[in-house]
């Protein structure tokens, strides 16, 4: 039964998020009201550039998911990046367990770079 219930909620966390590339996120978050976007990157490399209005929690912070938990809505869907995409899926992964939402840029910032997509400093 263990085992069950440990597939099962993998199950329903990967129903919770969708790995979109550079060219949907940039519209959906240009479309979207009060997007919640959350840049997991390290605050050295959020001061580097970072999208507009993007709030910076480092996924590998000790208490990631209770300030998220503080300056996030549950109810609405977190847009999410990183530099390549690695760490924001981990960062995905752990936040659909706790019941959020996710929409992660599945080519990070580098690939919005890439694209030629405006970042902020």
């Amino acid at each position: 039964m263990g085992i069950f219930a440990m597939l099962f909620g993998a199950c329903q966390a990967s129903q919770k998020i969708e790995s979109v590339d550079y060219a949907t996120f940039k519209e959906r978050i240009s479309v979207a009201s009060e997007v919640q976007l959350l840049d997991v990157r390290t605050a050295e490399e959020f001061a580097e550039g970072h999208l507009e209005s993007a709030i910076n929690i480092d996924v590998h912070a000790l208490d990631f998911t209770k300030r998220v938990s503080e300056k996030l809505d549950k109810s609405r869907p977190i847009y999410l990046y990183c530099r390549s995409g690695k760490r924001s899926m981990a960062a995905a992964k752990t936040l659909a367990q706790e019941g959020y939402t996710i929409v992660n840029l599945k080519s990070g910032i580098l690939g919005w770079l890439e694209a030629g997509y405006p970042v902020s400093k």
